[in-house]
């Protein structure tokens, strides 16, 4: 990097929160400050000392470039002005790296950016970049990804920038992307619905997690809005994380309720998941979450992609599609009649009339514990054998067995109606 920046810009005003390191987490596990947990084995105990002792030496909220190795030719992600790679950093005790460590995740602006010869490109991705790195240090969640550091921020004289801005963030597993192709694959062409047991677990599993964060960021007076499943990650352990808050905007307290709450403005978002009033250009406040949380929440069902035809791959980011305003994606690929009211009342084409956030959270854990309940009663009707495989699968090769006799039953009888006519 190394690139004197001579450029009169604010000064971002990112705070100084104290972070609570004993609550974070690096490569899927928890830091545990007081002990390990006895069945931990060796090598991930070690894994563990090693990266907390990195946070606990190290300068992590003003790292410079030689406290950081950025893996270049690995690259994880790339948005609209900044790019993500995975990097060591530097232990701030032996001034060392250990490359045998899981890395973390850094993002950082485009360098096609920053050479940009026209300045109020490069100041636009710095403060979109400063400005996500203060939302992410206001917030702290289970489900959101936490900022473990950033570069230190100076400035001359003149209060002219000199050095570039990078935040540092825990390396995840995968996206719900990743995921969702994989559904798509389990599930065939030729499959409809998505099975009631993969239904509850993903509902358990994933759609809630995903609420759970979104709720706690509406909490704090963040709108998100870019929900989508690219900006949606798993760390090792499976926990679902949401990331990405260069779109987020905050509302006042003051405004927190109501209609006075909608204040906000802006065609930002990614069209497969903007609602109506986003894309009209209107005013618009928290419901447009709850909008995009719906249409994520059929797709999570379903492990389709919502309006896959009218929206191609090639238009995601594009300009807002001519979509009618009541389009919304086909409500045959879910079987629960539950999961259709909670759908149909959370993606409503005025916002007024949409579920709040809480009320659609409080019905998806009832609708997911009525699964479960529903699917403990099957198991006691039809328990499971010693070879681990319900009784109830001996129905399903006997359909099997049904289908072969009666293809070989009008086998024979084509055969024969053939010799006839012969």
């Amino acid at each position: 990097m190394n690139v004197q920046f001579k450029l009169q810009m604010k000064r971002p005003r990112i705070s100084a929160l104290p972070m609570d390191m004993s609550n974070m987490t690096c490569c899927g596990a928890k830091l545990a400050f007081g002990g390990m947990d006895d069945d931990e084995n060796i090598a991930a105990a070690k894994t563990r000392l090693e990266v907390k002792e990195i946070m606990t030496n190290t300068e992590m909220f003003a790292l410079t470039e030689e406290d950081i190795l950025i893996q270049y030719r690995n690259q994880l992600g790339q948005g609209a002005f900044c790019n993500v790679y995975p990097v060591h950093i530097r232990n701030g005790k032996t001034k060392s790296f250990n490359t045998e460590l899981p890395p973390f995740a850094l993002k950082e602006i485009q360098h096609d950016i920053i050479k940009n010869p026209n300045p109020r490109v490069y100041k636009e991705a710095y403060e979109d970049l400063a400005k996500e790195a203060q939302i992410m240090r206001s917030l702290q969640h289970d489900n959101i990804l936490p900022i473990m550091g950033m570069s230190r921020q100076t400035y001359d004289e003149d209060n002219i920038m000199k050095e570039s801005l990078f935040i540092i963030v825990e390396k995840l597993e995968s996206t719900l992307d990743s995921k969702l192709d994989k559904w798509a694959n389990v599930l065939g062409l030729f499959r409809q619905i998505t099975p009631k047991a993969k239904v509850m677990s993903r509902i358990k599993t994933v759609a809630l997690e995903i609420g759970l964060g979104l709720q706690y960021i509406h909490s704090q007076h963040y709108l998100f809005r870019d929900l989508k499943p690219a900006n949606i990650g798993f760390d090792r352990s499976g926990r679902v994380k949401i990331f990405d808050f260069g779109l987020a905007v905050h509302i006042p307290p003051s405004s927190a309720k109501g209609s006075d709450a909608r204040k906000v403005k802006g065609r930002v978002g990614t069209v497969r998941y903007m609602a109506p009033e986003v894309k009209r250009g209107d005013l618009y406040s928290y419901p447009i979450d709850v909008y995009a949380y719906a249409i994520l929440l059929w797709q999570i069902i379903t492990s389709r992609t919502p309006f896959e035809e009218e929206i191609p791959e090639s238009d995601m980011f594009g300009p807002p599609q001519d979509l009618p305003d009541d389009k919304r994606p086909n409500l045959k690929y879910v079987e629960s009649k539950e999961l259709v009211v909670l759908l149909e009342s959370s993606w409503k084409t005025n916002p007024e009339a949409r579920w709040t956030l809480d009320k659609m959270l409080i019905e998806l854990q009832i609708i997911g514990a009525r699964m479960q309940s529903r699917s403990a009663d099957r198991k006691k009707k039809f328990p499971t054998s010693e070879g681990g495989k319900r009784t109830s699968h001996v129905l399903w090769f006997m359909k099997i067995f049904l289908f072969i006799s009666i293809t070989w039953k009008l086998f024979k009888l084509l055969c024969g109606a053939i010799v006839e006519m012969k």
